[in-house]
Order: structure tokens, then C-alpha cells, then sequence
């Protein structure tokens, strides 16, 4: 089994390597002056984090899921789409414009008795937040609607006047699974979206940043992927090397009880097995060249949480470990790497107390973790899910399930920018 290299020096990083070596920040998150002890090309002593924004509520639905947070960069406001069974069969879009510390409800959808959502997405591109679903009642189609970035105000005149779009009807055939990626914070004009349908085909469209409510509509391209069954995540490849990598890549699954990655180049698509599948909690990020996958694997009989990574835009693959479960099961991780933050993951802990969720960070090259940090306050509900973003403002936004699987939001700070890449000290935190 290869494990993660250093890739400037090549240096071998064993599992053992990587347990006793991560360094880092204690009770930063807390408010408290960082004590660091990493290496000088990483971070300084004089490094320090923005104020945290104490989590709260964003509503009091219960039986919330399916958490799809994301954010405007010239406006910093955010969106989360997400389903909840408080209400009934409900979908629900909400919007904040201080942050998170308030959020309104800018939509709200509930079939009641007449059927229910198969499966939700959403993202930001352009000057909208963009929601994609599947209903039962027209289970093998996948419709978006949108949502004004600068107000959060549903825009009932999308399609023609019509609110929605349908992006493809798979006719036979049922949608299993949907996401959304975009090139927000890069060229900013193309939304994606990836399904996963009932007979293992991976479907995947394009547009640009009018949704295909302008002059180009939906486009689809052929994966060729015929194995997919479910547990699907996408993200999109900012300030990629060359046009010739990997600009798209798509985290399943499969019928075979493995974790897959499927990557869309210029030139073609591949797909490429990963690890056996343990449990849920399988995500992708990328950015720069850079490609992450975690996920839960059965550590001697505990939930652990390891990562695949790539330096070359998933051309090779390197396996290295957030948490071994030794202090309990760890389990629902998510990474994100967008926005120039570096690379962070967020998992979920179940200890003798209350389970919280920790975050780990690093630098994009690093190789060396930060230590394993709590991120939240409050218990959650066992084995709930996690939504991670990193933030146009710098810091990361975290969407947890307490109590009766009701929404909260944490705004938690960064200790490094992207400015930290590129040898600049001004963009310190």
C-alpha cells in the first residue's frame, strides 16, 4: 500500500509517520493566542485567527438532511438547500447576508403526502445560487431552479417564466443520486451537474453560467461510467495547471462496494478505484491540482477516517490518515480545498462525552496536520452529516445536526490563506 509522499522531497510518509508527526494550533478555535509548532514554510508564531462566530441555529425544523451550503464570493453571502421531515416532506432553500449569524427561509417546497424528493444539489455560479432535484413523481427527470445571489429572492421568471428548467429525462430509467459544481472563484461561466441513475449510469451536463435559461443550454457528455450505485459528491478543479488535467471529478459508490473517482479532462473521462467502501461520509475536493477523497474505513474493528490524495490532478494516488478511531469511532468526514484555504477536513466523533465535530488542516503541499480540533460546541446527532465550505472571507462554514437532526451553522477560522502558497505574509490571519 503506497502512502502519501512529500512531494517536494519525495520523503515517505507512513501511517505511523503521520500519527505522531501532526503539529498545530491548540484552543485557537477557542479564541486563545496559538501556540505553533510547525515547520517555518507552513506557519509563523505570529500567525492568528479571526474571531469565531459562535454556531447557532438556522432553524428549528427537525429531521434535517441532504446539506448543500455554498457561498457568493463578491457578496459573501450564503445559501444552504436542504431537505427536513419537521414539516412534513419539505425542501428548503435559506439565505444569509451577515455571514451566517441570521438565516431566512427564501424557499420552501413540501409535496406532502403526494410524494417525496429523491435527491437535492446546489451551487453558486454567476450572480445565482443554483438548486438542482429529483421528485418521485417524475422520478428519471433532473430540474434546477435559482435563487438571486445579492437578495436570495427565488426567481420566478428562470425557464421562461416557467421558475424551472429540466436539464434531462432519463425516461426508464430513475435518478438515484444529483450534485451541482461550477467554476466559481475561477473563470466563473460553467455549472455542472452529475447524476447517478438507477441502472449504474453516471449522467454528466454542462452549462453555462445562465443555467440554460440563455443562449446555451444544457450539454451533455458521455462518462462512459456504468457501475455507479450511490454516495456521490463533485467538485470542480480551480487554477488547474494546464486545460489538459483533470477539471471535474466525481466521488461514488460503485456496484462493487468500492469507492471510485471518476475525473472529466479535455481530451476524455476516466475512472479510477480508490478503496473498499466502509461507510458513509464519501467526498471530493480539489483544488490547483490537488484532488482529496475521504472517507471511513474499519480500523481493527473502528471507524477511521483516511484520505486518498492526488498532486497531479488524479493521474496518481496517495493514501494517508485523519483519525485511526483510537479515541472513538470517527465517521460522516467531508475535505474541502476551495477558495485557496489549503486543504481541511471535518469529521465527527463518537466519545465517552458528547459528539462533537474535529477539524484537521494543512497546507495545500504539506505534509504536516494540524491536531485534531473541536469545531463544534454543542452534541450532535450520532452519525450525522457534515457540510463543510470554505468561505470568500477566509474562514470555513460548517453546517452540523444537533438534537433531533436540527440545522446549525459555525463560522470557524483559518489559520493560513492562499497568500501562505505563494510566500505572502499580508494574507496571514
Amino acid at each position: 500500500m503506497q502512502h502519501e509522499q512529500h512531494p517536494r522531497n519525495n520523503q515517505l510518509i507512513s501511517t505511523t509517520a503521520l500519527l505522531i508527526s501532526f503539529v498545530g494550533v491548540v484552543g485557537w478555535f477557542l479564541g486563545a493566542t496559538p501556540a505553533l509548532a510547525v515547520s517555518a514554510d507552513i506557519l509563523s508564531e505570529s500567525a492568528r485567527p479571526p474571531e469565531k462566530i459562535l454556531g447557532g441555529a438556522i432553524n428549528a425544523r427537525t429531521g434535517c438532511s441532504n446539506l448543500h451550503l455554498d457561498a457568493h464570493n463578491d457578496s459573501g453571502n450564503l445559501f444552504l438547500a436542504m431537505l427536513d421531515t419537521g414539516g412534513g416532506n419539505n425542501l428548503g432553500v435559506y439565505f444569509s447576508s451577515d455571514h451566517g449569524r441570521t438565516w431566512a427561509e427564501s424557499y420552501s417546497a413540501n409535496w406532502g403526502s403526494s410524494g417525496s424528493w429523491i435527491d437535492i444539489g446546489g451551487r453558486v455560479v454567476g450572480d445565482y445560487y443554483y438548486l438542482t432535484y429529483a421528485y418521485s413523481g417524475y422520478p428519471g427527470s433532473a430540474r434546477v431552479r435559482r435563487f438571486d445571489a445579492l437578495t436570495g429572492q427565488f426567481d420566478l421568471g428562470f425557464g421562461g417564466g416557467g421558475a424551472w428548467l429540466e436539464v434531462f429525462n432519463a425516461g426508464t430509467a430513475n435518478v438515484v443520486e444529483l450534485a451541482l459544481a461550477s467554476n466559481h472563484g475561477d473563470a466563473d461561466t460553467r455549472l455542472y451537474l452529475v447524476s447517478i441513475l438507477s441502472d449504474g449510469s453516471l449522467k454528466f451536463f454542462w452549462t453555462d453560467q445562465d443555467g440554460g435559461d440563455g443562449t446555451l443550454g444544457w450539454t451533455e457528455i458521455d462518462t462512459g461510467i456504468t457501475n455507479a450505485a450511490d454516495h456521490l459528491d463533485v467538485s470542480f478543479n480551480p487554477h488547474q495547471s494546464v486545460n489538459t488535467t483533470g477539471y471535474l471529478f466525481a466521488s461514488y459508490r460503485g456496484t462493487d462496494d468500492n469507492i471510485w473517482i471518476f475525473r472529466r479532462m479535455s481530451w476524455g473521462n476516466d475512472a479510477t478505484n480508490l478503496a473498499p467502501y466502509f461507510g458513509d461520509g464519501v467526498h471530493v475536493s480539489a483544488f490547483g491540482d490537488h484532488v482529496v477523497v475521504v472517507y471511513t474505513y474499519s480500523n481493527s474493528g473502528a471507524s477511521a477516517v483516511a484520505y486518498k490524495i492526488s498532486y497531479n490532478s488524479g493521474d496518481t494516488w496517495l493514501l494517508g490518515l485523519i483519525d485511526p478511531g483510537a479515541e472513538g469511532d470517527a465517521y460522516q468526514p467531508d475535505v474541502t480545498l476551495r477558495r485557496g484555504g489549503g486543504i481541511v477536513v471535518a469529521f465527527q466523533r463518537d466519545s465517552a462525552g458528547d459528539d462533537l465535530v474535529f477539524l484537521r488542516s494543512r497546507s495545500y503541499s504539506g505534509p504536516d496536520w494540524s491536531e485534531t480540533t473541536a469545531a463544534t460546541d454543542v452534541a450532535m446527532a450520532i452519525e450525522s452529516e457534515i457540510e463543510l465550505q470554505a468561505l470568500p472571507e477566509g474562514g470555513l462554514g460548517l453546517v452540523t445536526l444537533h438534537t433531533n437532526s436540527i440545522p446549525w451553522f459555525d463560522q470557524t477560522p483559518l489559520i493560513f490563506r492562499s497568500s501562505f502558497e505563494l510566500g505572502d505574509t499580508v494574507g496571514w490571519d
